[in-house]
């Protein structure tokens, strides 16, 4: 095949992807050098080309100069959004977890550019390309870790809302014959249509969605038996002397923002500057400071008498905890910070805690997607040491349940789907085991574009023979 264009050196680990135009393959990277030679070395080449299946024609369309310390990459186009989506994991001693980039296709201009948290020990898989969801609208990139055939291979589906994108819209008459009639029925039943306003900053409980079930008996519930107390797993709610304050309570919902902002910034607090970018970008600075020393008093007289709680050390404002006060998150921190070291009873209490993996869902701020992906991570870290332990003495119970737990944090999660499995086949509730994956496969298809790769009868085989 006679190629002719521009100069094209001998590489491998090149990624290759279609993209606008059907007719032509696209190039991204690779190893090697100049001259072809291996033993004068390789280095990443950084070129993105474009090669005419029906001309013959390889052309140098961009150089991304500032992407040469890749270790693994893989390109991908949506059609969708009309953008190339290109995933790099980077050289594991660099520290710097995945990113991905959308890509202008006339321009080649890196418009959004996005990283998966706590992914610096992980490669970008093979198995598919970065692509976005036909029924999700999120972008999907797969992840491996190990590579050890006597290890295995541990492989991640990640989704995140990057680009921005809305969902695919569901049509009415979809929408309709999916749950029309029974609410059609439930309106008739009840005889009443009713019209709700919703108040200025107020939501109602259905609007927050799921609020974390706590023991009513005040010895057995710490948001209760302490005088002061912050919940941050499930809504946002803050007690003092056992009582719930109400979000109306606050002067100003900045304030509270900010209150909320500082608890979730954990020990080491959060510099001045940091306020300012979240809260007053927009703002000189001295009209900033005033606006954060207004919004401080007024937390201040909210937490009033335990306002000795905010500290300010080398202008960093944290909060300062002791034997009366208590806070999930804070507590949750602690035991990640123990880490595999940490006390069996605490991880579960600190995961009984976190439970289905919402953090201030009544929150909607930009600068809550991090710290929530940030403690997802973490969480899962706490789960993975659960299960070591629980595979170690037979707890399959409570592997099973695990795994439930990781699941309804992310449903395609691998590792849960795996506990899960093994946790409840050998508890010898297959109905169960049977229910869930169900439940994965379904996902798995629907997001992935192809079936699971094993039958629930191979799964059996696969994880059942523990006991």
């Amino acid at each position: 095949m006679a190629v002719w264009g521009d100069q094209f050196h001998p590489r491998s680990g090149a990624t290759v992807s279609r993209g606008p135009d059907p007719n032509c393959i696209y190039i991204f990277g690779g190893l090697g050098n100049e001259s072809g030679m291996q033993e004068r070395g390789w280095r990443n080449f950084t070129g993105f080309w474009k090669f005419n299946r029906q001309t013959l024609e390889l052309k140098k369309l961009h150089t991304f100069e500032t992407l040469d310390s890749y270790q693994t990459i893989s390109l991908g186009y949506a059609d969708r959004i009309n953008r190339f989506l290109l995933a790099i994991s980077n050289k594991p001693n660099n520290n710097i977890p995945i990113s991905v980039l959308s890509v202008h296709p006339e321009t080649y201009e890196i418009e959004n550019e996005s990283t998966i948290p706590n992914s610096d020990h992980l490669e970008i898989g093979s198995l598919t390309k970065p692509f976005i969801g036909k029924k999700t609208g999120k972008l999907t990139v797969v992840t491996r870790k190990g590579d050890d055939a006597s290890s295995g291979t541990l492989i991640q589906i990640h989704t995140i809302n990057y680009p921005p994108m809305d969902p695919p819209p569901v049509k009415f008459t979809k929408l309709w014959g999916r749950y029309g009639f029974g609410f059609a029925a439930l309106m008739v039943s009840l005889g009443i249509i009713g019209f709700r306003w919703k108040r200025n900053g107020e939501a109602t409980e259905k609007q927050l969605g799921y609020v974390i079930a706590i023991d009513e008996d005040r010895e057995d519930n710490p948001y209760l038996s302490h005088n002061f107390a912050i919940q941050c797993f499930g809504h946002f709610r803050l007690y003092k002397f056992g009582k719930e304050l109400s979000p109306d309570d606050w002067v100003s919902k900045k304030a509270r923002l900010l209150f909320i902002f500082i608890v979730l910034e954990g020990d080491g607090g959060v510099a001045p500057q940091r306020i300012r970018t979240e809260f007053w970008p927009d703002s000189p600075q001295k009209s900033a400071g005033n606006s954060r020393y207004v919004a401080m008093s007024q937390i201040r007289r909210m937490l009033n008498p335990f306002e000795g709680i905010i500290l300010t050390q080398e202008h960093n404002i944290f909060l300062d905890y002791n034997e009366d006060h208590f806070s999930d998150f804070h507590y949750f921190m602690s035991v990640v910070r123990a880490n595999s070291h940490g006390d069996i009873s605490q991880m579960e209490r600190a995961l009984q805690l976190y439970d289905n993996g919402s953090l201030c869902d009544d929150i909607n701020e930009n600068w809550m997607d991090d710290i929530r992906e940030d403690i997802r991570s973490k969480a899962k870290r706490l789960a993975d040491n659960l299960s070591q332990s629980y595979q170690a003495s037979d707890q399959w119970g409570k592997l099973g349940k695990l795994g439930q737990q990781v699941l309804r944090w992310d449903n395609l999660d691998d590792d849960g789907f795996h506990w899960a499995m093994i946790g409840l086949l050998n508890s010898h509730r297959e109905a169960k085991a049977k229910s869930i994956y169900d439940t994965y496969t379904h996902y798995y298809s629907e997001v992935l574009d192809h079936p699971f790769e094993y039958s629930f009868i191979e799964i059996q085989a696969k994880y059942g023979k523990k006991v």
